[in-house]
């Protein structure tokens, strides 16, 4: 398994977990859920590293500089609709402390409602508790 995550990773909405996985082989853990739903995490916190993360969506980019962890959703009944919802938790600053139970701040991007056909796609910045 690789120890170290690279200094940019790049997330998509809608691409597939497939396609996350080619990406990232030996860093993404995948949870499948019983009920349907496949969950990829990225979590360059448990290595105790900040790595920056590019946020792309069809018209525009986020970057985020200081991420400590990525989840990824997708509907295992429709897989190449992809991943319709990340939770992207990041630090503000590099000063601001890495802790293995402290998530900092949360940017959740995610579709209006719960059909990822919805095409209707959002994102918000939360603080984290």
């Amino acid at each position: 398994m690789q120890n170290k995550f690279p200094e940019t990773l790049s997330i998509q909405l809608g691409e597939t977990g497939s396609e996350l996985a080619k990406r990232y082989p030996t860093l993404l853990d995948l949870n499948k859920q019983p009920a349907g739903i496949n969950f990829y995490q990225l979590n360059p916190i448990y290595l105790k590293q900040k790595v920056k993360t590019i946020f792309n969506l069809k018209q525009y980019s986020i970057e985020v500089p200081f991420t400590l962890s990525i989840m990824g959703t997708e509907d295992a009944d429709i897989p190449k609709e992809g991943i319709y919802a990340f939770d992207i938790n990041a630090v503000f600053s590099e000063k601001e402390k890495i802790m293995t139970n402290m998530y900092g701040h949360k940017l959740i991007a995610c579709c209006n409602n719960s059909a990822p056909k919805a095409g209707n796609r959002c994102f918000t910045m939360m603080r984290h508790a």
